[in-house]
């Protein structure tokens, strides 16, 4: 892909519903919300990642380390492909469509998204950890909004996945993108 395909790739996703983190090329978005997210964690948990790169093999997306340890990072989004279709399918008349999140379907959504992301079969590492950074961009959600529906008690059980985290968009005054974890149980299968 040319950096021109890139560009173009890049202005067609803008347009699209809750496209905050569309960066152009898969790796490209991944490694920017694998940055984002490193900012993240610094400013609101005191955790200092480094040499993020992007995965020779995927899965994981990405691969950081933190003190000693090498983490698989796995990105992923949490939107409404409903409201995607609707989006798209609308002409330039029609009022966007918003995603109205009711209560327990962010927890709901998030549990499926780490499912998901617990079935890979991870390839390189080998990693001391497995973490998950779900990105969102969908209007209605803050993360006191997350923070009270996932409040009802942890995920799970994971076996592969460490720590999960719950990335913004951008919150006009903050430091770094607001960022939650997410509570996980584990189960050593």
């Amino acid at each position: 892909m040319t950096e021109k395909d890139d560009i173009h790739e890049l202005l067609e996703k803008m347009s699209r519903y809750a496209g905050f983190f569309e960066a152009g090329s898969k790796e490209r978005k991944e490694l920017g919300v694998g940055a984002e997210f490193s900012r993240a964690l610094k400013a609101g948990f005191g955790l200092q990642l480094r040499d993020l790169r992007v995965a020779y093999l995927d899965p994981p997306d990405l691969v950081v380390a933190l003190g000693e340890n090498l983490i698989g990072l796995e990105v992923t989004e949490l939107v409404c492909s409903d409201a995607i279709k609707a989006n798209k399918k609308a002409d330039g008349n029609d009022p966007p469509v918003y995603r109205h999140w009711k209560a327990g379907e962010v927890r709901d959504a998030l549990r499926e998204r780490l499912a998901d992301k617990e079935l890979c079969q991870l390839k390189g590492g080998p990693y001391d950890q497995y973490w998950v950074c779900v990105h969102t961009d969908e209007f209605e959600l803050s993360p006191e909004r997350v923070a009270e529906d996932l409040g009802q008690g942890a995920l799970g059980p994971f076996v592969q996945i460490d720590r999960a985290f719950l990335l913004f968009s951008y919150s006009p005054g903050s430091e770094a993108y607001p960022l939650i974890e997410v509570s996980l149980t584990k189960s050593s299968r």
